[in-house]
């Protein structure tokens, strides 16, 4: 069970995540965070649909931003998920690319 500080700085999210693609190869990319209470059930689910890239598409970074609002009491645990995987099945490390991955707890002054 978490502290009563911990508590109250579990009263606002933010979280951010920075991805795109090679050029020379497609591929997906996948995320879900969740809000867990004391005993890990999802109190709160954000998982938007795969993104997907096509093979020779010289796509840009994108970034993905999310905040949980009025997702209520008993917050005391975050699930984040995500990863990707390319279109060609090659063999080695290839598909998405991602960076600065962050979930952020914000205390904001009431």
């Amino acid at each position: 069970m978490c502290s009563s500080v911990v508590w109250t700085l579990l009263t606002s999210r933010t979280s951010s995540f920075v991805y795109a693609p090679r050029f020379d190869c497609g591929c997906q990319y996948e995320i879900c965070v969740e809000l867990l209470d004391q005993r890990k059930k999802p109190i709160c689910t954000f998982q938007p649909e795969k993104v997907f890239f096509e093979q020779w598409n010289d796509e840009p970074w994108c970034q993905m931003t999310h905040v949980f609002k009025d997702y209520g009491p008993g917050v005391r645990f975050i699930r984040f998920t995500h990863g990707g995987v390319d279109t060609q099945f090659w063999s080695g490390w290839f598909g998405i690319r991602v960076t600065n991955s962050s979930v952020e707890i914000l205390h904001l002054s009431v």
